[in-house]
């Protein structure tokens, strides 16, 4: 709490007392009664309670006046009648109570300020009217501003005893006025520059520049202003414009000549775009030594600094120096000198613009002089300007014999026509035209030009101007181009080979030839539109690695080299072909990387099949061969029937390597067998070979023991080219002890011939199912035909009628889709008909943008109903429109709906299948009900119905859009059967 002093309080009045002490003096000497007594002392007490009561009071009022000025920053002074100070609130290191009370205002204003305030505080005494005045003190060496606000200080009952002042230390208000009014005035001279920028010719802005540079070194109270630039080649900083106070001679910044290198520090630093303000030279670092002594040299003790940065480069930086120190760099200060280190940039770049404007329409008039091609200005149908070139293709010796006569006298006739026309188009529409006219030169040589002309407004009329360039030349090779193009392309067309050629810049195929189009099955469009992404995604997945890196050795591989590879393409159907690819450079950029590539495609399916089936068949002979129970051999038609293949049973058979026998290394095959079978074995080999039929003969083969086995021979003659014989093929087999296992050898072929007869059987079963999958495929096919020519029929107002037509086609071939999926899933069996009509309905919905909002609930008393595959077709197309109908129309201004399908076998007795599809929207048109209208849609669910379900639909209103479908079903027994003797529908 500040403290509060009080010396006197003239507006405090005296509290009357009820009994006085004279009174109750009085009344001791009285001689008094016991009565007058009791009332004394009631008197007294009542006294006394009413005066604790207004102690109260007091006390509560002068806490809460505490609280109201406790902090406060007003200073409140309070002064009698008489201009004495009696109390003060608050005090302050200016005004404290001890030297205040008691005291008049003389006492610690000046005269001047006396005089004005007592004239105001009597004219307050008289007419109670409030009044303020302002002050300034020096504190702490600040200039400080006082207000002084005088009132009326009243009693209880209105009369002014006094005069109270508020005192309110005003700096901080009156220091932003001042800041506000030096921004004002700073914006003002920025405004004065800008206005005189703008209204001088830019030829004059170097005079222009001093002047900004003295208006703005005014403001700052600056002694010096200048812009240097940095020449860049040279290593230099170059003076650019100077502005210094008369009164100071400073030759140093008139004769300016400095290195970069002298003010290295501080150029690093304005390179980065950031102003150097410097208060005093003494604050600059040591790292800045050459700066600082410049700056004394030149007798600046404050600078500021800013970069200039002209089409986005750091070119030269504007500069303010005063001798006097700043202490402190404002935010105002820094903000104008931005805006004018702004706008003496955009002065900058302005006058460059008009250098190198001026100086480029100086280069444009001579290369338009010096052009080679035809340059024409019309206006009003008059030649306003023509250069040499102009003139000497119309047949001039200078452009001066025909500037400023009208067009048409200068052209030749036969160009006239069409000029006059395309003239005419371009004056109406105001746009650029291009044309190429061919005509006959005074030297008899027909030449062709292409003209272009653009659109103008010249002191406000509208004129032309049209380059006309001789395109004879260009014409005469772009026709050899062409016709060396369409050779060509007619050769590559008639290629069996898929060619094309990559553009590796435009990353897209640029030339495709026929074969391209029929190997890799899609089209010409189709093709041009890749790029090299979209190309990758057409490989096999496991083949792209490949195709990348072809592509990175094809971008640096010279001209002529040509890149081998091979690759798997998947094609829109799905099949997969073989390619053989051969890669080369045609091309190439001046960076030496490949621009047009060539690449050609052998299609190798066949021969990966074939080598794949060859592959297949060896590795099943090879297993054949190692498996078969006997030594399959190949030798030759010698006496010693030499061995040239011979598998490894053999050494299994006789404990003999094969090695040893192959090529009668070790011993020969005849060797082997026993003395007294030899003769039997070549009368039976002889037989062959003179019936050219197969033999078979028995007889025993020595083992590597010694003993003996029984063989079994069995093998052809292969005879060669010239039918002669070559080679002696075959295979033997231990029969040892085949009497010995006769028994189980028969047993053995029974079930050889058990499983044959069931592989057949197998065999005759797959074939029916493809069969029938064939067959369904086919009836699939046609009712896609079906339902398009039924939607080619509907009338097309609109994109969205197209749209909406493609949609239904979509949703119908999806249901036959799903269809197609549950049958073949089931392997083209009869189907479970409640498991068939929720896939059906589920996946109509699906497809649907609102399909998840329908509920969809199926219901049936008996659940082992089987329906056929031509029949489940037919019922999905009924299906799907149904639901469809129901999602787009039923449901369409609706968050969601409700379909309901029962489903029951009208008697035990029949096979009459009942199905009612329900939907709880608005009900079928009255149009649909009468049967004379409908969609498309209806359309395919009463033909549906009739063939191939062989049905009845039924169509009515109840809570909904009702459709009751009647048939009657083929017996599982029946479905069954026709299933397995191959005639499931």
């Amino acid at each position: 709490m500040k403290r509060k002093v009080q010396t006197a309080d003239p507006g405090r009045k005296k509290e009357p007392s009820s009994l006085s002490n004279e009174y109750l003096s009085d009344l001791t000497l009285q001689s008094c009664s016991h009565e007058e007594l009791i009332r004394a002392y009631s008197h007294l007490r009542e006294e006394n309670n009413r005066l604790k009561e207004k102690n109260a009071n007091l006390s509560k009022n002068e806490t809460l006046f505490n609280l109201l000025t406790n902090n406060s920053p007003v200073t409140i002074l309070f002064q009698d009648r008489d201009l004495t100070y009696v109390w003060i609130i608050n005090p302050t290191d200016w005004i404290r109570d001890a030297r205040i009370i008691g005291k008049t205002d003389q006492a610690f204003f000046t005269p001047d300020e006396v005089n004005r305030i007592v004239a105001i505080k009597k004219d307050l005494l008289l007419t109670g009217l409030s009044s303020s005045v302002e002050i300034t003190r020096i504190q702490e060496n600040k200039l400080q501003f006082f207000q002084l606000i005088f009132k009326a200080w009243k009693d209880d009952i209105g009369n002014i005893i006094g005069i109270a002042t508020y005192i309110r230390n005003m700096t901080d208000e009156r220091l932003v006025e001042m800041e506000l009014s030096k921004q004002l005035e700073g914006e003002k001279i920025l405004a004065e520059i800008t206005s005189q920028f703008l209204q001088t010719d830019i030829s004059q802005t170097v005079k222009q520049i001093p002047v900004a540079l003295k208006k703005m070194a005014g403001y700052l109270q600056a002694d010096i202003g200048f812009i240097r630039f940095i020449d860049s080649e040279n290593n230099m900083i170059d003076k650019g414009y100077d502005w210094q106070n008369p009164s100071m001679k400073l030759d140093d910044f008139r004769n300016f000549k400095i290195t970069k290198s002298q003010f290295k520090r501080t150029l690093d630093w304005l390179a980065s775009n950031q102003p150097i303000f410097v208060p005093d030279i003494h604050e600059i670092p040591e790292e800045a030594e050459s700066e600082r002594v410049f700056l004394k040299k030149t007798g600046m003790a404050s600078l500021a600094l800013l970069p200039i940065f002209t089409l986005e480069q750091f070119s030269g930086y504007i500069g303010f120096g005063a001798r006097k120190s700043h202490p402190f760099w404002s935010e105002r200060e820094k903000g104008l000198l931005d805006l004018f280190r702004s706008l003496i940039t955009s002065v900058i770049e302005w006058q460059k613009r008009e250098e190198d404007y001026n100086e480029s329409r100086e280069l444009y008039h001579r290369v338009l002089e010096l052009s080679s091609n035809a340059i024409f200005l019309i206006q009003e149908k008059n030649l306003l300007y023509t250069n040499p070139t102009g003139a000497m293709i119309l047949g001039y010796r200078g452009a001066q014999e025909i500037i400023g006569k009208p067009f048409e006298e200068v052209m030749p006739q036969e160009m006239v026509q069409d000029f006059r026309q395309r003239y005419q188009q371009q004056l109406r529409n105001n746009q650029v035209f291009m044309a190429e006219i061919i005509w006959q030169t005074k030297e008899n040589q027909i030449k062709e030009f292409e003209f272009s002309s653009l659109p103008l407004v010249i002191q406000g009329k509208k004129a032309f101007l049209t380059e006309g360039v001789d395109i004879t030349h260009r014409k005469k090779i772009e026709k050899e181009i062409e016709d060396n193009r369409r050779f060509l392309n007619d050769i590559l067309d008639i290629t069996p080979l898929a060619t094309y050629v990559f553009d590796h810049r435009e990353d897209r195929i640029n030339f495709i030839n026929r074969a391209t189009v029929n190997t890799l099955g899609l089209t010409m469009d189709e093709l041009m539109a890749l790029d090299r992404s979209k190309i990758r995604t057409r490989f096999h997945p496991d083949d792209r690695k490949r195709v990348n890196d072809i592509y990175s050795q094809l971008v640096k591989t010279p001209i002529g080299q040509v890149i081998e590879g091979e690759f798997r393409w998947i094609r829109p159907d799905g099949e997969i072909l073989y390619l053989h690819s051969y890669h080369t450079a045609i091309s190439k950029t001046p960076e030496g990387d490949t621009l047009h590539s060539l690449s050609v495609l052998q299609d190798i399916t066949e021969i990966k099949k074939a080598q794949l089936e060859l592959k297949q068949s060896e590795d099943l002979y090879r297993k054949l061969v190692e498996n078969i129970p006997g030594a399959v051999y190949h030798a030759l038609c010698d006496e010693n029937f030499t061995m040239v293949y011979l598998s490894d049973y053999y050494s299994k058979l006789t404990s003999i390597d094969t090695d040893a026998i192959i090529n009668n290394k070790e011993t020969t095959w005849v060797d082997q067998v026993h003395p007294e079978d030899r003769e039997r074995l070549f009368t039976e080999i002889n037989k062959a070979i003179t019936s050219s039929t197969p033999f078979e003969v028995e007889y025993r083969l020595r083992k590597a023991d010694g003993e003996y086995i029984w063989v079994a021979d069995n093998g052809c003659i292969i005879l060669d080219e010239n039918k002669k014989n070559s080679f002696i093929s075959g295979i033997v087999t231990d029969i040892t002890a085949r009497k010995r296992d006769f028994e189980a050898v028969q047993r053995l072929s029974q079930e050889n011939l058990h499983l044959l007869a069931q592989a057949r059987h197998d065999a005759e079963t797959k074939t029916l199912l493809l069969n029938e999958v064939n067959h369904r495929v086919k009836n699939n096919i046609a009712s896609i035909i079906g339902l398009i020519e039924m939607e080619r029929d509907r009338q097309i107002n609109s994109t969205s009628d197209f749209q909406e037509a493609l949609d239904s086609i979509r949703t119908r071939i999806n249901g036959l889709a799903a269809v197609h999926d549950i049958l073949s899933s089931n392997q083209w069996s009869p189907v479970k008909l409640d498991l068939f009509i929720r896939k059906v309905v589920e996946n109509a919905a699906a497809s649907s943008p609102i399909g998840r909002k329908v509920a969809i609930s199926i219901h049936s008393h008996e659940k082992n109903i089987w329906i056929n595959s031509r029949q489940a077709t037919a019922l999905a197309l009924i299906l799907n429109e149904l639901t469809t109908n129901s999602i787009r129309h039923a449901f369409a201004n609706r968050p969601n709906g409700t379909i309901t399908i029962t489903f029951r076998r009208e008697s035990k007795a029949t096979n009459q299948i009942r199905i009612c599809y329900a939907d709880d929207g608005p009900g079928w048109p009255d149009v649909i009900l009468s049967g004379e209208g409908g969609n498309v849609g209806m359309q395919v669910i009463r033909l549906s119905a009739i063939s191939p379900l062989y049905g009845d639909i039924k169509l009515e209103n109840r809570n909904g859009a009702v459709a009751i479908i009647t048939f009657n079903l083929v017996s599982q027994q029946e479905m069954f059967k026709s299933t397995t003797n191959g005639n499931a529908l």
